[in-house]
């Protein structure tokens, strides 16, 4: 799930810091130019035209030409025929409401994640599935100075964590081996579950359950407990769940947290899809 830290310290698992992210390995000129290009236009949306582009970027005609073609031919650029002047696309509207969903997403859902963690004092995550990663959407941190280290908007592994399989559980199975090209998956853990027919019936446990744990399978000391947020159709397209070191997180206090955490899932069930809540 990201790894265990002292708030002061990091681990190899955690995000780089900026300057890291600053050293020249890290650099791409192409794709600079193509930001440079499309943060030249104006907040007025004013068309511009090639030689317009050149003077505000200082990039050649040659070059810029070039740039507009593909950022044209992906729909962050449009080209008026009339004119020959360049204005941005809808691609950038589409990101740009997609930015807006998210916000709006975590403004509704944030206030059930505070008072889960406050109920447990565990790091608290929401998240959905992308492909065979689970992305967290939102995060709460517990009060400990021992925490996990992940950020919101990094994705892991699905397979290895309570929150990724809390999903997956509600897959087809046809799906899930789609997923595991070979049937082998990445091993974080010496608890990893690493097959898919293995992780098939740890899903189907899930489902019977209603709750998925991670037991240590992403990493030795960790232990989380996830449950499914349903839409009206009865898909699970987000979970929530509470993470923790196993020296805090027993047996008993599993067992109270994974509780909380189904009644939160079914709160931000009904805060998400109020006309209705069918049982999974």
């Amino acid at each position: 799930m990201g790894g265990l830290h002292r708030v002061m310290g990091m681990d190899e698992g955690a995000p780089l810091d900026a300057e890291a992210a600053d050293a020249p390995r890290y650099r791409n000129a192409s794709l600079e130019r193509a930001f440079r290009i499309l943060e030249c236009f104006d907040e007025q949306g004013r068309e511009l035209h090639l030689h317009e582009v050149c003077a505000r970027t200082g990039l050649n005609k040659a070059t810029v030409f070039r740039f507009l073609a593909v950022l044209r031919r992906l729909g962050y650029v449009e080209k008026d025929p009339a004119t020959d002047g360049y204005a941005l696309g809808y691609r950038l509207l589409q990101l740009a409401h997609r930015v807006d969903e998210y916000a709006a997403l975590r403004r509704l859902v944030h206030p059930e994640l505070l008072r889960l963690a406050a109920e447990v004092n565990e790091t608290v995550h929401f998240a959905r599935l992308h492909r065979d990663k689970v992305v967290y959407c939102d995060k709460v941190d517990t009060a400990h100075s021992l925490r996990m280290q992940t950020a919101v908007g990094s994705a892991v592994d699905a397979h290895a964590t309570g929150i990724g399989k809390a999903i997956l559980a509600y897959r087809p199975a046809a799906e899930i081996v789609r997923l595991y090209p070979g049937g082998r998956l990445a091993t974080h853990s010496p608890n990893t579950i690493t097959g898919v027919e293995a992780l098939l019936k740890v899903l189907a446990g899930v489902r019977s359950r209603g709750y998925a744990l991670d037991d240590e399978e992403f990493e030795l000391g960790l232990r989380c407990v996830a449950a499914p947020v349903f839409d009206t159709r009865g898909e699970a397209v987000f979970a929530v769940s509470v993470s923790g070191p196993t020296v805090r997180v027993t047996d008993a206090m599993l067992d109270a947290a994974t509780r909380t955490v189904v009644r939160t899932a079914r709160r931000i069930q009904a805060i998400l899809y109020p006309t209705g809540m069918p049982e999974p």
